[in-house]
């Protein structure tokens, strides 16, 4: 993640957030609330991200995800 932020600092064609954006996720018998551990948007996606946000509605250009053992879905 930080040779991702470092390039993007030299570069800066994309924006980051991590677990303070989430994004819903609407499945068929629940809507969920993910929080990657690094979500990337690119400044050409039609949905701009704003840092201020605390939810993302477009979809992300890249997310990135640590695996775990813990359960933490969160449902609306």
């Amino acid at each position: 993640m930080d040779l991702l932020r470092e390039y993007l600092k030299v570069h800066p064609v994309a924006k980051t957030t991590g677990l303070e954006i989430g994004s819903r996720l609407v499945l068929p018998a629940e809507t969920m609330i993910r929080r990657p551990d690094l979500g990337v948007v690119r400044h050409d996606n039609p949905v701009p991200l704003e840092l201020s946000d605390r939810t993302y509605s477009g979809i992300f250009d890249l997310c990135i995800e640590s695996l775990s053992y813990s359960d933490e879905r969160r449902c609306l």
